[in-house]
């Protein structure tokens, strides 16, 4: 044990050593990653385990007890490597919403350097003008219709939980 205990030593190693794990056996993986504190791997194991049925709210609802019950088990730690590993990757940005309130100053620092996601801190904080502005931003660079309106209907909404009409009579106009 002494000798597996200097090889995860840093968080690169340990992750190299238990990826093979995790295609193979990720029971085992699991074990391992919850006894070294190897978060990479236990954000792999629940994005993996909600990816395994796609569409089935059952998988969505177990990934996300596990998930709560890393941040419970392990803290800020955890929810760091989450947030890293999940904020350049659109399909996982409602897991950033998910987290539960306390979390939000670490939602926040994660955050800050993504312009497309600014947003969410902001609406945690009830700053919904910030929220507004950012989502605004977003759609200026933003090729994919779709998001863009998404992005100018979410950035409306906020504008209105702002108070701001003269803003939003403004931005629908646009």
């Amino acid at each position: 044990m002494a000798a597996w205990r200097r090889l995860v030593s840093s968080s690169s190693s340990s992750r190299k050593l238990l990826l093979p794990f995790l295609q193979q056996r990720p029971e085992l993986a699991q074990a391992l990653a919850e006894e070294f504190h190897v978060y990479e791997i236990l954000v792999m194991l629940c994005d993996r385990h909600e990816d395994e049925d796609k569409g089935d709210d059952v998988a969505r609802q177990e990934a996300a007890a596990l998930r709560d019950h890393y941040m419970q088990r392990y803290g800020s730690a955890y929810v760091a490597v989450q947030l890293s590993a999940h904020v350049g990757d659109r399909r996982r940005h409602a897991t950033l919403l998910s987290l539960p309130h306390h979390y939000n100053n670490a939602v926040r620092r994660h955050v800050r350097d993504h312009q497309e996601l600014r947003w969410i801190a902001a609406v945690g904080d009830n700053d919904f003008s910030d929220a507004a502005s950012a989502l605004i931003a977003t759609t200026i660079n933003d090729d994919n219709h779709h998001r863009r309106k998404t992005a100018a209907s979410l950035a409306k909404l906020c504008l209105l939980a702002a108070g701001d009409t003269t803003t939003t009579t403004t931005t629908a106009t646009t």
